[in-house]
């Protein structure tokens, strides 16, 4: 199994990603697949982006 995303991707880096995704600039997948993340919980992350992109943290202790 792979490496948990908060280990392995700062939060700064999982925010330009779904950026990116945000501004067209990247597909889904290719987010996706950046972010090791499946379909369901990859777009429970933009949602929670949208919302508040500034204090958006990927921990999962955190509610967004």
């Amino acid at each position: 199994m792979s490496e948990q995303v908060h280990k392995r991707l700062a939060d700064e880096q999982v925010r330009m990603i779904l950026r990116r995704y945000v501004a067209n600039e990247l597909t889904a997948a290719q987010a996706m697949e950046l972010l090791g993340r499946k379909r369901r919980r990859f777009f429970e992350w933009v949602q929670g982006f949208r919302g508040n992109q500034e204090d958006f943290n990927v921990d999962r202790r955190q509610r967004f």
